[in-house]
């Protein structure tokens, strides 16, 4: 009989031999994630993320990954960033952000609005209730008391949300259209709702790489070449999928290589230094990377 790694012991007895077993079979497994309590891991094999069961099976998730892939967990959301920015729930895989709308026109139409200067603008909802950032304002001068909005920016699986302001007011909302909608939409007047909030946000940016979870916040690290710098993008408090581009960010020296976050501290290395970023701001801590 055949017997392959064993050890025979002193007593003259027989042990497995410590080492490595087949748990889950793989082609070209090129990154791979557990969360924190280890109740799911992940991996990337040629190109298809899976979930990886406890019995060593497999649930393809997403396909055509490409590019090194960094992850980061917060709230029992997994996100993770390659060419690909995702979110990984536990009972869904969808893209990380909402996208700002773009397009629209608009021309008169009649309807029981006041005459005056009014600014339209839009904003995208995902299937689970997130609002991505608003697009730019539109504006048209009202003479006949209605604006029709033509081409409304229509997204699949989003509704499209439409808010109004007449010129020197907040924009509140008007009227959502769903991704079914066709064709143009005219609006006359009526009761409006809730303020606007998400002016001025945008989604994660396309250039993130590195990807850390900390004090609430998602932070993205994007290299700038040519001024050989990163700029780490840092999303809203618990809004993940929302990034302020105008001033919600700081820059590092050099090209992040690693960051990580514990409980009070961001660290982040590049090639030639070491720096930690808390509530106080950005230090260098060591002159290594």
């Amino acid at each position: 009989q055949r017997a392959d790694n064993i050890d025979l012991t002193d007593s003259g007895g027989i042990a497995r031999r410590e080492g490595f077993t087949l748990f889950t079979p793989g082609v070209n497994i090129t990154a791979s994630f557990s969360t924190f309590d280890f109740s799911r891991a992940f991996v990337i094999d040629s190109g298809t993320l899976k979930q990886v069961n406890a019995d060593g099976t497999t649930i393809d998730l997403a396909t055509g990954l490409t590019g090194v892939a960094h992850w980061a967990e917060i709230n029992d959301v997994v996100y993770l960033s390659c060419d690909q920015k995702l979110e990984i729930h536990k009972n869904r895989v969808q893209t990380w952000g909402v996208p700002v709308p773009t397009g629209g026109d608009l021309v008169q139409a009649s309807g029981g609005l006041a005459p005056g200067l009014y600014q339209i603008c839009f904003t995208h909802l995902s299937a689970d209730g997130k609002e991505g950032g608003a697009s730019p304002f539109l504006a048209i001068q009202v003479v006949d008391g209605g604006i029709t909005i033509e081409s409304p920016p229509i997204k699949p699986g989003h509704q499209t949300l439409i808010y109004i302001a007449l010129r020197g007011t907040v924009f509140n909302f008007a009227a959502a259209l769903t991704d079914a909608h066709v064709g143009p939409y005219t609006y006359g007047g009526g009761p409006t709702g809730r303020e606007l909030t998400n002016q001025f946000l945008d989604a994660p940016p396309a250039g993130i790489t590195h990807v850390a979870a900390y004090a609430g916040q998602l932070y993205g690290a994007e290299h700038l070449p040519e001024s050989d710098s990163t700029v780490v993008w840092i999303s809203e408090p618990l809004g993940f999928h929302l990034f302020n581009l105008n001033d919600g960010f700081f820059l590092v020296p050099g090209k992040v290589a690693q960051m990580a976050a514990s409980s009070d501290t961001l660290m982040l290395s590049t090639e030639s230094r070491t720096f930690l970023y808390n509530q106080n701001g950005l230090e260098e801590v060591a002159e290594y990377g």
